[in-house]
């Protein structure tokens, strides 16, 4: 494998992403050609406004797998190991499960005093403001201004991110090959967790628009108002896997 990723590199992967790079810039320009464009409604005043009914399903989609998790280390590190080792792992283990089952306890609390909230995503003339629930069950939102980095798509399940910019360096061949190997993996694990998302959803698969700036990506449940202001747009493939609602801001 490592091989055919080496020929890939050497013979097609220059001319890939230079296909990707112009069909991505031909999309940003046309994002930025509709929003100077002037429009007919003022939505400084008359914002788009929809509401975040899907950050709960998200966060309770990962408080279940996480829970499944740390029950397994529970359950797998009850038995005393006759190593030393061993044992020192297996008291590791546990710590661990018991912590984390803490934790998503108290997430499990915090969601549950937010349900008295609605969120919201309201999008303006120039810029868009995201709702959610912080740790302490508070909301807060975040600000995606509509600038040359804004690109959007589309995707059958929401995802929200705060983007990872510190990695400035150049990427090395290791770092691509690590990304590939792992890619089949991150695949399936995602397409787990979009299955018991659409569980939660009553197994209804919803379009979403994906707002993504330099800072943040952003998903909007999809609308006609959304689709006259931004017309027809392209797939996200990032959501293939990468998925759900993580904001960690510093």
């Amino acid at each position: 494998m490592l091989i055919f990723y080496w020929l890939y590199v050497k013979l097609f992967e220059k001319k890939v992403n230079k296909i990707k790079e112009e069909k991505a810039k031909i999309e940003q320009i046309r994002i930025q050609n509709i929003i100077k464009k002037p429009t007919a409604r003022d939505y400084d005043k008359e914002p788009i406004v929809v509401e975040n009914r899907y950050e709960r399903k998200s966060d309770l989609t990962i408080i279940f797998f996480m829970f499944l998790l740390f029950f397994y280390l529970i359950i797998n590190s009850l038995e005393p190991q006759v190593d030393t080792f061993d044992n020192h792992i297996r008291r590791a283990a546990l710590t661990t499960g018991t912590i984390g089952i803490l934790i998503l306890i108290y997430k499990i609390i915090i969601l549950t005093k937010s349900i008295k909230y609605k969120i919201w995503i309201k999008i303006y003339q120039k810029h868009l403001e995201y709702e959610y629930i912080n740790d302490i069950a508070k909301k807060e939102y975040i600000r995606i201004d509509f600038n040359e980095d804004l690109k959007v798509g589309y995707s059958f399940i929401p995802i929200v991110r705060l983007k990872n910019n510190k990695k400035n360096g150049k990427i090395t061949f290791n770092d691509r090959y690590e990304k590939i190997l792992f890619y089949p993996l991150r695949l399936i694990i995602n397409f787990v967790f979009s299955l018991v998302f659409y569980l939660l959803n009553l197994y209804k698969i919803n379009k979403y628009y994906v707002f993504k700036s330099d800072k943040f990506i952003v998903s909007v449940l999809a609308s006609d108002e959304l689709k006259n202001r931004f017309g027809k747009v392209q797939f996200e493939i990032l959501t293939l896997t990468n998925s759900l609602v993580y904001i960690k801001k510093d």
